[in-house]
């Protein structure tokens, strides 16, 4: 969707998600002081809750089952969803492009961990030039590139989708009951902000 910077009263032109106030620039304007930068209007405020409560969804349910149903991609998605970034698409459209993009980077990702670096998981710190180091670099860019593909096939591009690809392909969340439970955590989130957003629209 078109997407400009919202410009106040006062010709100030501001990052505002547009949720909850129209226009979404590429970038925050520069040249504005410390302070201000710092400040939050009420969208900011929204916005940023906003994606809290999704989160939280998902993470309630990770503490009461004690699985891995919070992974990093949840939280670029919270906040696309929060911002607007979908805020055209019908609510078909959305679960659409989001659990599927999702459920082809976990995919992806397993099928690439599952041939080239079976067993093994990142390490923060690995020995220079290991083999299995090598082995899991080129099983997170294989799932990275099956994942864009994939996405591109299937009309269901979204970005986070590429990190959530690298935490299965790199071995982080590589079972298969991890694949499920990636496909559940993004349904729930996805569920959780179609019932708000249908909530804001009564």
């Amino acid at each position: 969707s078109e997407r400009g910077p919202a410009i106040g009263a006062d010709g100030d032109r501001r990052w505002r998600p547009s949720t909850f106030r129209e226009g979404l620039p590429s970038r925050p304007p520069m040249g504005r002081s410390l302070r201000d930068r710092l400040e939050l209007d009420d969208g900011d405020r929204s916005a940023s809750l906003y994606a809290g409560v999704l989160l939280s969804a998902t993470g309630l349910l990770a503490w009461v089952t004690g699985q891995p149903f919070v992974f990093p991609s949840l939280g670029p998605t919270a906040f696309d969803l929060a911002t607007g970034a979908e805020a055209d698409a019908t609510d078909r459209d959305v679960a659409r492009r989001v659990v599927g993009g999702h459920l082809v980077g976990a995919l992806s990702g397993f099928a690439a961990h599952s041939l080239l670096a079976p067993g093994e998981t990142v390490a923060t710190v690995a020995s220079p030039a290991a083999p299995l180091q090598l082995a899991l670099v080129a099983s997170g860019v294989l799932a990275v590139v099956c994942t864009s593909a994939g996405m591109f096939a299937t009309d269901t591009v979204h970005p986070p989708a590429c990190a959530t690809t690298l935490i299965v392909g790199l071995g982080l969340l590589s079972r298969p009951l991890d694949v499920g439970i990636i496909a559940a955590a993004v349904v729930l989130l996805v569920g959780v902000h179609t019932v708000l957003r249908r909530g804001r629209r009564r």
